[in-house]
């Protein structure tokens, strides 16, 4: 504020913030003025005096000369009546004056006091003034709402709740040294992490002493932020295999990564940097270029395609590059070899030709295994009606010696049947495996061997134990045949030629069965040829084409390549659920409380977004086979992880329990569940309870995990409720070897 002048001296002070400011006395013209008007009245009253004295003192002296002059006197007097009216109006009128000026300097200071906040107010940084002793003076809004409202605290008190300065005091450095401080902090909020800029500055009066500090605080979060992922994009454009440059039309090459310049064959990025981007390419391809391709970047703004590129050393190779074209004269370049891609594509098609020759031939080959596979069945059929209806009592154990089948003749022989029973308690009644038993030796050598038995009767039988296995040649029972030896000469001839017919036929379905599975993981696996080819030419069309195609055009591209990816992975399924079939069977101690927590890990790694809460037990083991088990996992916390993304705080727990006497364990989940009435169809290969566009999936998953189970002589099944998630038991028997699949 300018200090109020006028004609007359006068001093005036008037409140500025709280304080007062004196200002300096009027021009010395006044003062001669009042001086004048003093003397003149120190005069007049003089002259009173001594005429009042002379008219009381001495009569006819004085008095007589002064009633002599009575006019003069009134003259006078009626002078200085003048002068001490205009004096009283001089005042008055510049009492006035000076008051005018000082509501019109008020108004003015008010007025830039209400801009000023304002201004303040709508800054988005907060800004707070303390006096010397920290005293908080003035909040912009801004600060009010980060800090609170503190106005005639003490900052110390009112931010930090200490009683004294706190220590490294920015504001204090300012106050002490006179400079601007600024520093970076970071804070933890309910929005995540935030980072702050504090600048702390002097406030100076006119004469230049410091009387106050100002602190800014302002948001820069999104500025680190931005920075960081400046910082990631460029960790991520130098670790590409692809080649990166960005190209300025009048400087030239601006950036170029180590892909780049390994890709043409240079050096150092200094040698591309200094040239033009016409050396990358050969004369006629520039040429082509330029002709057709490069009006489509500059009609567009981009353009993508295959063009021949130039090495260093003058060699050229086919590649795939992508041009955008940004703000300010820039051009982002990548650049991809697909030389390997091309050599991949002719191999393709010279393969294609072979396809349909071999597909010819698997026809043929296949309509000789189905055919073979009939005559196997027949035969099959015809043993089993050759032993129910031979003469000799047969029965098959189970490797735990359970009885699992018996002829009529043999049921006849032991007096009834004992399918279910254990053989040594339903024919010998015996608590323990009879001494001697063929069918134990069998089990120890898979070997065949004979018993010779004299029945009560005196009837001679003879007791033949062979071992039964399956295709794989594992031995999976035993087959007992008891004869009576009086037709052992009639029945032996027969019984080798039978049993001869019966191993040839149990070979050739072994072969078909092996030919019939050959047969179908190579046709998956030359399913994949043509599939990637329509994949393939169907992003091709989108990728050349797809702009100058209607909806309905890219709407069936689209669904050639969604068809086709969905093909490959029912391939892809189908192979992993017949790999856990035939795979063989290693058991061994398991961690499954570890296996489970690298799964779980190996999950969180594709989303780290989500807020998943893994709750795995510890100490959980168990003999089997670590790489199937690994499987079945993966299914279950899979499903579990996919079928909870879509719940807000998904909890996936993985334990285990006991169920009358046996072990369980379990996968456990809250996210979408299932109708327990749909429960039959779980396990079924192919059968999804969920719409794919909700979960997507080849619904394989539960039908490996079933299979894998039981490989382990195991039962799997599930719980669930919709919208409150599933659990899925599973238990695994102690075994010291597989059984059987």
């Amino acid at each position: 504020m300018h200090p109020v002048r006028t004609g007359v001296a006068a001093v005036v002070t008037f409140p500025v913030d709280g304080r007062f400011m004196q200002k300096p006395p009027y021009n010395n013209l006044s003062w001669k003025i009042f001086f004048l008007i003093g003397c003149v009245l120190l005069v007049a009253f003089w002259f009173l005096d001594e005429m009042l004295d002379a008219l009381l003192l001495k009569e006819g002296g004085f008095a007589s000369v002064v009633i002599a002059h009575e006019v003069f006197m009134r003259l006078m007097l009626s002078a200085l009546l003048l002068v001490v009216v205009w004096f009283v109006w001089r005042v008055a009128r510049l009492q006035t004056r000076l008051k005018n000026a000082l509501n019109e300097a008020q108004d003015r200071y008010n007025a830039e006091k209400v801009r000023s906040e304002a201004i303040l107010s709508a800054m988005s940084d907060a800004i707070s003034v303390q006096d010397l002793n920290f005293k908080i003076l003035y909040q912009n809004q801004a600060h009010k709402e980060m800090m609170g409202e503190h106005e005639s605290e003490y900052c110390y008190a009112a931010y930090q709740q200490k009683d004294s300065m706190c220590e490294g005091c920015h504001l204090a450095r300012s106050f002490r040294d006179g400079f601007r401080h600024r520093r970076e902090v970071s804070t933890v909020t309910e929005r995540g992490t935030r980072y702050v800029e504090i600048i702390s500055s002097p406030l100076r009066d006119a004469g230049g002493t410091i009387i106050a500090g100002i602190e800014s605080i302002r948001d820069i979060t999104e500025r680190r932020e931005a920075e960081e992922k400046l910082r990631q994009q460029q960790i991520a454009m130098e670790a590409s295999m692809d080649g990166i440059a960005i190209y300025h039309d009048r400087r030239g090459f601006v950036y170029l990564n180590e892909a780049f310049v390994g890709l043409y064959g240079y050096d150092s990025a200094s040698e591309i940097l200094e040239a033009s981007w016409r050396i990358l390419l050969p004369p006629e391809e520039l040429a082509r270029y330029e002709r057709e391709d490069r009006p489509i970047l500059l009609r567009e703004g981009r353009w993508r395609g295959e063009l021949i590129g130039k090495r260093k050393n003058a060699v050229t190779f086919p590649m795939e590059i992508s041009l955008t074209a940004s703000e300010g004269g820039n051009t982002v370049v990548v650049v991809r070899d697909i030389t390997d891609r091309k050599r991949i594509d002719q191999e393709i098609q010279t393969l294609s030709h072979d396809l349909a020759d071999r597909a010819a031939a698997l026809l043929v080959a296949n309509t000789d295994l189905l055919a073979a596979k009939n005559r196997a069945e027949e035969e099959k059929n015809k043993s089993e009606a050759i032993i129910a209806a031979m003469g000799d009592g047969v029965s098959i154990q189970g490797l735990d010696f359970k009885v699992m089948y018996q002829n009529k003749v043999h049921q006849d022989i032991v007096g009834g049947s004992f399918v279910g029973s254990y053989c040594y308690q339903a024919y010998s009644c015996r608590d323990k495996l009879c001494e001697g038993c063929p069918i134990v030796r069998c089990y120890k050598d898979g070997l065949i061997h004979k018993l010779l038995k004299i029945l009560p009767s005196g009837i001679p039988i003879g007791v033949t134990a062979s071992p039964l296995r399956d295709a794989e040649g594992n031995i999976i029972a035993g087959i007992e045949v008891v004869r009576d030896m009086t037709q052992q000469v009639k029945s032996e001839q027969a019984l080798k030629e039978q049993t001869a017919l019966l191993q040839q036929q149990t070979l050739e379905l072994i072969s078909s069965n092996k030919e019939l599975e050959s047969f179908s993981y190579t046709l998956s696996h030359d399913l994949r040829s043509p599939l990637t080819r329509i994949y393939a030419a169907g992003q091709a069309l989108l990728e050349m084409y797809g702009e100058t195609l209607d909806e309905n055009g890219r709407t069936f591209l689209h669904a050639i390549c969604e068809g086709s990816e969905h093909m490959e992975e029912l391939i892809e399924a189908i192979l992993a659920l017949s790999g856990v079939t035939r795979s063989e069977m290693h058991t061994e101690d398991v961690d499954l409380s570890g296996l489970a927590k690298t799964i779980a890990s190996k999950l969180q790694i594709t989303a780290p977004g989500r807020r998943v809460d893994f709750v795995i037990a510890t100490g959980v083991t168990s003999f089997c086979d670590p790489q199937l088990m690994k499987i079945a996992l993966e299914n279950l916390l899979g499903n579990a992880w996919k079928y909870s993304r879509k719940t807000p705080f998904a909890r996936i727990e993985f334990g285990v329990t006991e169920r009358d006497g046996e072990t369980v364990y379990f996968v456990r989940d809250n996210g979408a569940g299932f109708d327990m009435k749909n429960a039959a169809e779980l396990f079924a290969p192919f059968k999804r309870l969920h719409a794919t566009s909700d979960f997507p999936g080849t619904g394989i998953g539960l039908a490996t995990v079933q299979r894998v189970i039981e490989r382990h002589g195991g039962t799997v099944w599930a719980e669930a409720e919709v919208g409150k998630g599933a659990i899925f038991y599973f238990t695994l028997k102690q075994m010291s070897s597989a059984p059987s699949p």
